[in-house]
């Protein structure tokens, strides 16, 4: 994933709704107790909210080139 991906919400129990769509915003480098090494920040296409996800949690639709 990179800046620009348009991604689907994949994974239910999130502040943010299954088959959801946004846009990777930007990438963060953090390590935390969990070894989370990047996080993918995405806006919400409906909502216009900004929310991290785990690259686990999100689908690829269209890849940016």
């Amino acid at each position: 994933m990179k800046v620009g991906d348009l991604v689907k919400v994949a994974v239910k129990g999130l502040r943010v709704e299954v088959g959801t769509f946004g846009v990777i915003t930007r990438l963060e480098e953090r390590q935390n107790a969990d070894c989370i090494p990047i996080q993918y920040w995405a806006t919400m296409a409906e909502s216009g909210y900004s929310f991290w996800f785990r690259p686990e949690y999100l689908e690829v639709i269209n890849a940016s080139r």
